[in-house]
């Protein structure tokens, strides 16, 4: 069983994984979604989130952009991370995970977070 975090903004997956505050958390066995939940992440403090999901049971994170020390934090936690997805609905993304069409790419953001939290 997989539980597969998607940040979203109106439904749609986010700019920056580190800017978002609600997750759409889908509950995926046998690739078909058994249950799908929104949850609204505690106030934000930069670096808690991985934290936060992996203690929601989450396994794997898709987002569109995400910061170098994000993603070792999700490695050290074995979260899988899919960095660089397009921005779409939320529901398309994991129809497109569960059939391993998900398209990636390097979308770090290391400068536009740093200077967004001086």
């Amino acid at each position: 069983m997989k539980n597969v975090a998607i940040p979203t903004e109106n439904n749609v997956l986010g700019n920056v994984f580190e800017h978002c505050f609600q997750f759409k958390i889908f509950t995926i066995e046998n690739q078909k979604v058994l249950d799908e939940k929104l949850i609204t992440a505690p106030h934000h403090q930069f670096g808690l989130f991985p934290f936060w999901l992996a203690i929601n049971g989450v396994t794997d994170v898709i987002a569109h952009k995400m910061t170098h020390d994000t993603i070792n934090k999700f490695n050290c936690l074995k979260i899988n991370v899919f960095v660089g997805v397009e921005k779409k609905e939320a529901t398309l993304l994991i129809n497109e995970f569960i059939k391993a069409e998900l398209e990636t790419n390097a979308e770090v953001c290391d400068n536009e977070i740093q200077s967004a939290h001086k």
